[in-house]
């Protein structure tokens, strides 16, 4: 019984939305909102895998150059 009466309110959320401007305004926002911080974090952080992958050493130190 529990189940009919959320899919209900699933449906009147979707009615909703689809007859409020306001509602799909504020909906619209945050999803860019969401979307521009995922770009944003995506750009920042370092890409580890390829990174190690591709990274150069430093050829080992011989003694006799201390």
């Amino acid at each position: 019984m529990r189940g009919f009466r959320e899919v209900g309110q699933v449906i009147r959320i979707q009615l909703r939305y689809l007859t409020d401007p306001q509602m799909r305004w504020r909906v619209t926002a945050a999803t860019n909102k969401v979307e521009a911080y995922k770009g944003f974090s995506q750009w920042v952080r370092p890409r580890w895998p390829s990174a190690l992958l591709t990274s150069t050493r430093l050829p080992p130190r011989s003694p006799d150059k201390a």
